[in-house]
């Protein structure tokens, strides 16, 4: 990790307020307009499932769940700090202050586990898709999202001013890779960790995971397109890589 990290609370604070869904800058309205949508829409039925958040970090998806769930349990993890920054619009909602490298929940004890956009700031994520398998219920899910790979800081993009944007790689995208990213000037860089989409599905994979599943959705909302006509480049190269997965039901 760089100087500042994820334990520093300046790094949590900063970090919730330049994710605040009513920013209008262009990080907000792709999470808004267009990874929420495809996110949803790998959910399982949610009715009387007990659910878990890891990384839950503001509380925005769980307070997105609680609008839609019936009779649901929902928990939220996530370091100390960053649970100080969450704001919970319903009381039902359970925050526990963990690692997710070692999470403090029983073994078969959920029948869904989602992370958004959180992988990418983890060294070890096989450790973590272990403690996910441990925890979910045979026959349970997980639902994750993480920054593309092959998009996002490695390349450039050309021609953004006509009807075929091009993006231009200038990094190994076969190679799992750190570089440091600024979360801004007064916290400084931070480290992201990339690897490879096949990567991520050869991780969940060995943990004993079934029916592993990387997607990579384009924007195709002609009436966000419209409307938003700088987000017109993610209808070419896609922002988000969404990674899905089945515990095996005992035999």
């Amino acid at each position: 990790m760089s100087k500042k990290s994820w334990e520093d609370k300046e790094v949590s604070q900063i970090y919730v307020k330049s994710i605040d869904p009513n920013s209008a800058n262009e990080i907000n309205l792709t999470k808004k307009l267009y990874h929420d949508p495809f996110f949803f829409s790998l959910l399982p039925d949610l009715t009387n499932k007990r659910i878990l958040d890891i990384g839950c970090g503001d509380g925005y998806m769980l307070n997105k769940l609680s609008f839609i769930c019936k009779n649901c349990n929902l928990v939220g993890m996530d370091l100390p700090n960053m649970l100080e920054e969450t704001a919970i619009e319903k009381d039902a909602i359970e925050l526990i202050p963990a690692d997710c490298h070692e999470l403090p929940f029983e073994n078969n004890s959920f029948d869904l586990v989602i992370s958004s956009l959180m992988f990418h700031w983890v060294v070890d994520l096989s450790t973590i898709a272990k403690e996910m398998f441990r925890i979910l219920k045979p026959g349970g899910t997980f639902v994750t999202s993480s920054i593309n790979p092959n998009t996002f800081h490695v390349g450039y993009w050309e021609n953004l001013d006509t009807d075929k944007p091009k993006y231009v790689l200038t990094k190994d995208i076969t190679k799992e890779r750190q570089f440091e990213v600024y979360l801004n000037k007064t916290v400084g860089p931070l480290t992201y960790y990339m690897r490879p989409i096949e990567r991520y599905k050869q991780i969940f994979e060995q943990v004993g995971f079934n029916k592993v599943k990387t997607e990579e959705p384009l924007l195709k909302d002609d009436k966000v397109l419209g409307k938003y006509p700088e987000l017109t480049k993610y209808s070419f190269y896609p922002l988000y890589l969404f990674t899905t997965g089945i515990k095996k039901t005992q035999d």
